[in-house]
């Protein structure tokens, strides 16, 4: 058995001796503290601006002041540019990103020197090779509100002289094809127009000159949309806004909430040629609510669209029948377009940089026939004076854009790049838009993606870039708010097309068609 050791009288008092040291350094520190705390000086590096307060302790005889910078929360950043400085314009789209929680940024825009500062929104009033960007230096998350090649659309003798279609009454640029056609047609008549769709007039065609007097104007002649359909005896248009959101693969969205309307300034009178107030509806328009037979609905909190609707079905028309060709002229027009776009685009790093808000003017008939008159690039969303009660209008329309590209986001974001591999799968995982399950795990294509077409649906078929497009086509689906999608075409409606209208397609948008269909079955929101 072993002998025990009797501890020394030293050995029994180490662990007194070791609780009086930490007592004693624990004393010490808080003495330090105590005296220098007032020296201190937070200094956190701040992401954008400093938040400096002075703080005055009271119990101190001595006060000292507390430098504290403070981080503000980093906000994604937005800018603006219009040549000619006319920044009131962007009004209600500065207020509706503001809320959204974007930070605006003042860009100094130097001659001959490209923008080249870090941001992720630029909201631009002019043409995208007007903007003095550095193009080639472009970051993948940063998104410009013009599509390059957008002309096609927007010029307004362009879309008109070079479109072939029912919606665009038939149009010239040579006075003698011009005269040629009259002579063919000899009932009709014609307006000369600016390529800028200002100076409208009914002229007789040995009137007009297509001569190019100087920058913006340069003219070009129309035929004549007779027997237009009325308001209180006035000639009317409206005005649809159109997004697209994505090209190659096409994605379009109109905002089906409202719509824009005016009115002439005076009483149609078809025999009036002098009085352009009576056929051109011009900056001097009259508005819906200055109209009896309209604003008895508008001045119940009816929207211009619900207004017109309820007018026209009073008066027996059928106004589902104008909405029908609302969308179908869109796709009419816009998809022959897309090639263009593509062309202009290739030379751009990233495609998904550029997306852009329209607005479509159209007129009808006595017969509800729908035409097309311009398509607006950068449509005034700024309520003037005479507008002002449409703020919500525009504001509306302007969130609900923003939302489904992605730029007003339901989750706080330091800039519009994507988040980590955890964040992006929570909103919109793989398992969210595969499609077909029985045919991808089965022969042919469980063997090979190019057994047809049908399989290039199928995930491991998929390279990331698709796989990518699938995800934002997803969210936009998710958010896509009062916009309906009318291209990819909706479900139902492919349904009503002969089997050969999916080859009309390019191989991108086909692609694309398909998946909507296949999505539609499980999702409504894809239908």
């Amino acid at each position: 058995m072993a002998k025990k050791v009797k501890k020394t009288r030293l050995q029994k008092l180490k662990p007194v001796f070791q609780s009086i040291f930490i007592a004693v350094v624990g004393i010490y520190v808080a003495f330090l503290i105590y005296n220098v705390k007032d020296k201190i000086k937070f200094n956190f590096e701040p992401q954008s601006a400093e938040l400096k307060t002075s703080v005055k302790d009271e119990q101190m005889d001595n006060a000292t002041a507390v430098n504290c910078t403070v981080d503000k929360p980093k906000k994604p950043k937005y800018w603006f540019y219009m040549a000619r400085q006319y920044m009131w314009i962007f009004f209600s789209v500065d207020n509706v990103l503001r809320r959204l929680g974007l930070e605006k940024i003042n860009v100094e825009i130097k001659h001959g020197e490209p923008v080249t500062l870090d941001w992720d929104l630029l909201w631009s009033y002019d043409y995208h090779n007007e903007i003095p960007l550095d193009f080639k230096n472009i970051k993948y998350h940063q998104r410009i509100n013009h599509i390059p090649g957008n002309y096609v659309l927007t010029m307004k003798d362009h879309l008109a002289v070079n479109t072939d279609s029912k919606y665009i009454p038939k149009a010239f640029n040579d006075t003698e094809k011009l005269k040629e056609y009259a002579a063919q047609n000899p009932g009709k008549r014609f307006v000369q127009k600016l390529w800028s769709n200002r100076g409208i007039s009914l002229r007789k065609v040995e009137e007009m000159n297509f001569k190019v007097f100087g920058p913006g104007y340069k003219y070009f002649g129309q035929e004549y949309i007779e027997d237009p359909l009325l308001i209180s005896g006035r000639k009317f248009d409206f005005g649809v806004y159109v997004l697209i959101s994505s090209v190659s693969p096409l994605r379009i969205y109109i905002y089906e909430k409202n719509v824009l309307i005016r009115l002439c300034a005076e009483d149609y009178d078809k025999n009036n040629y002098t009085n352009v107030n009576t056929y051109v509806i011009s900056d001097a328009c009259a508005f819906p609510w200055e109209i009896d037979e309209l604003s008895v609905y508008y001045n119940q909190s009816y929207s211009y669209k619900e207004s017109l609707n309820a007018y026209l079905t009073k008066n027996g028309y059928d106004v589902s029948r104008i909405w029908t060709q609302v969308e179908d002229c869109v796709r009419e027009i816009v998809v022959p377009k897309e090639a263009t776009f593509k062309y202009w685009m290739h030379r751009y790093a990233f495609k998904h940089t550029f997306f852009e808000l329209y607005r479509f003017d159209f007129i009808l008939n006595n017969n509800l026939d729908l035409f097309l008159i311009e398509v607006n690039q950068s449509p005034n969303v700024n309520p003037s004076a005479l507008l002002s009660r449409d703020q919500r209008l525009f504001e509306n329309l302007l969130f609900n854009v923003f939302t489904l590209i992605g730029v007003g986001h339901y989750m706080p974001k330091e800039d519009f790049r994507f988040g980590n591999v955890e964040v992006e799968a929570m909103i919109a995982h793989e398992e969210s838009w595969t499609v077909l399950p029985e045919t991808c795990i089965n022969r042919p294509c469980n063997e090979s993606c190019n057994a047809n077409e049908i399989c290039k649906l199928c995930l491991r078929c998929m390279d990331n870039n698709k796989k990518h497009e699938l995800h934002l086509a997803y969210r936009e689906a998710k958010n896509r708010g009062a916009m309906k999608r009318v291209f990819p075409a909706p479900a139902k409606e492919i349904a009503k097309m002969d089997e050969g209208y999916l080859n009309t397609l390019n191989v991108e948008n086909k692609w694309l068609t398909r998946w909507y269909v296949e999505m539609c079955k499980k999702d409504a929101d894809f239908c």
